[in-house]
């Protein structure tokens, strides 16, 4: 992972040199955003955040019933459109946001899939990415599954059950999300 591409008003996607990621979308339960479509899907900006984003992000509601959008952007440099799937999932009263990647405009997918911890108002949306050297450390002692690699700086989690995502959502563990970076996204149209 060589960079966090920040989405939506979902997700930040983090990763210059540290990054959490998992092979299936984390929550509990998919969100039923049914209700809220209509301020989900369009065009979306970064005001704020840790990472060199996208100008504008294009939102699209795949499925409202079990929260799947379909987000695309361009790069900056090399004008490469660029599309992700992003699955809304509830856990313990949080909305949790996983990214996959679109490899090809067949809708390929890539194997791994970052994600965020987000609030969404209706025209902002803030997010949260994992904090990987806490969340290494706890994969590192056995209390949630995975595997730590490069020297710490990547941590692929395993399948969480309902214990690992109520110690991930916990308001009284340790800080496993990165509180201080929220990154804030503003919708700008339709």
């Amino acid at each position: 992972m060589e960079r966090m591409l920040c989405m939506l008003g979902l997700l930040c996607v983090v990763c210059g040199c540290t990054a959490v990621d998992t092979r299936e979308p984390i929550g509990e339960k998919p969100a039923d955003i049914t209700a809220t479509k209509d301020q989900w899907a369009g065009t979306w900006v970064c005001d704020s955040g840790p990472i060199e984003t996208p100008s504008a992000i294009t939102v699209q509601v795949v499925d409202s019933t079990n929260g799947l959008l379909r987000i695309a952007w361009v790069e900056k440099e090399s004008l490469e459109t660029r599309k992700a799937d992003v699955f809304l999932r509830d856990a313990n009263g949080w909305t949790l946001a996983t990214l996959r990647m679109l490899t090809t405009d067949k809708g390929d997918e890539t194997n791994n899939c970052l994600w965020a911890r987000i609030e969404f108002n209706g025209t902002k949306a803030l997010g949260w990415a994992p904090n990987a050297e806490k969340i290494g450390g706890l994969v590192n002692s056995g209390g949630l599954p995975g595997v730590v690699t490069n020297d710490g700086h990547i941590v692929h989690l395993g399948h969480l059950g309902s214990n690992d995502l109520a110690r991930l959502t916990s308001r009284t563990n340790d800080v496993l999300f990165n509180w201080e970076c929220p990154f804030v996204l503003r919708k700008t149209g339709r």
